[in-house]
């Protein structure tokens, strides 16, 4: 009995000695991401003190003036936070083509190099407006692009039984970029801000760079020793013996599978195609669910939390230093992220979608609340924290469902034939509307009030949960085909799952 409990642990302990290669190069990978998040949370900390008017002496022969000015005004603020999510939908739509034609690593790698222009011409903009926009919209078409690369890559390297945890990376790097800029941002002035946060992309490159490309584009390239090299790596670390033949042999056969389900998709005619797609017909279902959340997504309002959080703070008049408050919610950020992908395999994906929509619409109506008695010159200095509670349960609510889950979703319930373009429509949809709600939402809070801006946000929050609750299925344990004829899909459709 002892013998066989000895021979029982050598394969775990073996298991488990291979796994760090994966999350190594995931994580490394997901360095870039972080790099999108302290784009995210810049203006966070910066735009106030943009805004903020200074005095300016100039000296005109005999005559001295002096004036108050501030370096950008309320419209070029708005357009230096909403280029981001504009160069995004830019960034976004070419990606998946490109990382099939140029290769995963070597997008991403560029996309860091992008990062890195974007924070060199805000650092040597000196004020000038228009070096910090192109900044910004290079800095956005790098951030776009990264949804779709970077969880493509680590779906792409990692094995099933990790691939849970890998799939959090993403969104948790995103959240500890943004938390970086909160934090920097509040003990460091702005132009120090950009050059530490400049660094991070050039950290990213000298360190992913010796990382291993996809084996699933080697392969589709026909390049079978790099991608018996790669596979090597990832799975023992370079250990000579250890056999990637089986795996390596069930790509192949996978990447001819797939092959050959687009050639028959060419073959279809034009009509053929397009009433795969009817507003009727059952291949369209998952499709409109994808889409519905990806409006959900923006039209909650968290562009507008995360980019001018320390305004809001500024606006309720909280008692709490604004800088404070958004280094708080920052950390908020990121621990209930991490907290959400410990329970999303534990209760399922529809109910966190519920709770989430239902909390970020008490979010709301918690700040529409204050905001009401506030602008009715009702005391209310001695609830001054409750923007900070508002603020706390919006973010733990987001990072339950609305954030993360709608990306899950996408790779479950798409057909494989239509993900491509469907996934990258999905990401056009949520980014065009995350630059509507930072372009306008200055302009909100400053010509109708807290009320109405915050009120707008509730309403869309309140009809996404009914949306959830009467459309969106549970996919939780799960097979492609179960939820294919579930949704009254072809079960005879061909369709092909990476082990």
């Amino acid at each position: 009995m002892g013998a066989s409990r000895h021979i029982m642990k050598k394969p775990q302990e073996k298991q488990r000695n291979v796994l760090w290669p994966q999350m190594l190069a995931a994580g490394l990978a997901t360095t870039c991401a972080m790099c999108s998040g302290t784009v995210l949370g810049w203006t966070s900390p910066t735009l106030p003190v943009m805004e903020e008017p200074h005095l300016v002496v100039t000296h005109n022969y005999n005559s001295t003036n002096v004036t108050r000015t501030s370096m950008v005004s309320e419209a070029q603020a708005s357009w230096i936070g909403s280029l981001v999510p504009l160069g995004a939908l830019v960034g976004a739509l070419p990606a998946g083509f490109i990382a099939d034609g140029l290769g995963r690593k070597p997008l991403i790698l560029f996309l860091g190099i992008l990062f890195l222009l974007g924070w060199v011409l805000i650092i040597l903009s000196h004020e000038v407006v228009v070096y910090i926009y192109a900044g910004r919209f290079i800095q956005g078409i790098a951030a776009g692009a990264i949804t779709v690369a970077i969880p493509l890559y680590n779906e792409e390297i990692t094995e099933p039984s990790i691939r849970g945890k890998v799939g959090v990376f993403f969104d948790l790097m995103i959240n500890v970029g943004i938390l970086w800029s909160y934090s920097l941002g509040v003990i460091i002035p702005y132009p120090n801000l950009s050059i530490a946060s400049g660094c991070l992309p050039l950290l990213f490159f000298i360190t992913f760079v010796w990382m291993p490309e996809s084996p699933v584009h080697l392969v589709t390239k026909g390049r079978i020793l790099q991608a018996e090299s790669a596979l090597k790596w990832l799975r023992s670390g370079g250990s000579s013996d250890w056999d990637i033949q089986p795996e390596l042999t069930k790509l192949q056969t996978l990447v001819s599978q797939s092959k050959a389900e687009r050639e028959t998709q060419k073959k279809l005619s034009l009509k053929e195609r397009f009433s795969e797609l009817s507003w009727s017909s059952p291949k369209s279902k998952p499709i409109k669910i994808i889409f519905g959340l990806m409006i959900l997504r923006p039209l909650s309002g968290i562009n507008s939390i995360t980019f001018y959080t320390v305004k809001i703070f500024q606006e309720a008049g909280s008692g709490l230093s604004p800088n404070v408050a958004t280094i708080i919610i920052g950390c908020i950020l990121v621990t209930s992220n991490y907290v959400s992908s410990k329970l999303v395999d534990r209760i399922g994906r529809r109910i966190l979608f519920l709770c989430s929509g239902a909390g970020v619409t008490l979010c709301y109506v918690i700040m529409i609340t204050y905001f009401e008695l506030k602008d009715h010159d009702i005391d209310v200095s001695h609830v001054s924290w409750l923007p900070l509670v508002a603020i706390g349960i919006f973010v733990v609510s987001f990072c339950l469902g609305i954030g993360p889950l709608p990306w899950l979703l996408m790779a479950e319930l798409l057909p494989i034939e239509h993900k491509k373009w469907a996934s990258g429509m999905g990401v056009c949809i949520t980014w065009s509307l995350s630059f509507l709600v930072t372009k306008f939402f200055g302009k909100m809070i400053n010509e109708l009030g807290g009320t109405v801006t915050y009120g707008t946000f509730c309403i869309f929050c309140a009809l996404g949960t009914m949306y959830i609750a009467l459309f969106v299925p549970e996919t939780k344990g799960k097979t492609r085909e179960e939820l294919q004829k579930e949704m009254g899909m072809r079960t005879e459709m061909n369709t092909i799952a990476v082990a």
